[in-house]
Formats: structure tokens, C-alpha cells, sequence
């Protein structure tokens, strides 16, 4: 099977799109637990 170097562009764009996808997922789910941690923090005192 042939594959031309547009078809390797156009999946390396793919793939690039996809990185920054994870990449924004990542600091999303970091953001959160950052915010769950704080939280949990304000709970414990609380609970003292």
C-alpha cells in the first residue's frame, strides 16, 4: 500500500489537532483537581 505525502500531512494534522485536544483536556482535569483538592481542604477544616 502507497501512501502519498499529502495523506501523511493530512494525518499529521490530524494528530497534531488531537495532541492539542489532550493537551486542553489535560489542563481542564488539572484545573479540577486543583479545585476538589481545595474543597476538600475547606471540609476538613470544617469538620474539625
Amino acid at each position: 500500500m502507497e501512501v502519498t505525502n499529502t495523506e501523511l500531512l493530512l494525518l499529521l494534522g490530524k494528530l497534531y489537532v488531537e495532541k492539542e485536544v489532550l493537551i486542553g483536556k489535560t489542563v481542564e482535569l488539572t484545573a479540577e483537581v486543583g479545585e476538589l483538592r481545595a474543597r476538600n481542604e475547606q471540609w476538613q477544616r470544617a469538620a474539625e
